[in-house]
């Protein structure tokens, strides 16, 4: 016959925080789901207005500050396409090198086409 294990006498511990303990409890008993969407997937109009959401092609909409416009105004309207120029301009500030200007420059021409061509035809026929 196997040993009679003793009972350890159960007392109550006072340094352990119960709301703490609680609270732990509950956070693993539940479901972890990062993002919001899937909980209310269960219901079939809310399924498919994300399918619509997600068909939708998404939109950029990433612009130039108006400091920027200023600045390649200013550039181009002095210097045309001379970077070297521009980089020694007194207008700039941030002291960009002619690359970074450049790069500058492009980026108004992909986003403002028709007033970058404005720019330009003013500062041939001047």
């Amino acid at each position: 016959m196997g040993k009679v294990r003793k009972k350890r006498k159960n007392t109550y511990n006072y340094n352990i925080n119960r709301k703490k303990l609680k609270i732990r409890a509950r956070k693993k008993m539940a479901p972890r789901i990062a993002c919001t969407e899937p909980k209310y997937v269960r219901k079939p109009y809310v399924l498919k207005e994300l399918k619509a959401a997600a068909s939708l092609p998404s939109k950029h909409t990433m612009g130039i500050s108006s400091d920027m416009v200023f600045y390649v105004r200013h550039m181009v309207e002095n210097h045309g396409e001379d970077y070297k120029a521009m980089a020694r301009d007194d207008q700039n500030y941030y002291q960009d090198t002619p690359k970074q200007i450049q790069r500058k420059v492009d980026l108004y021409r992909r986003h403002h086409p028709d007033e970058y061509k404005a720019l330009i035809t003013s500062r041939t026929k001047q």
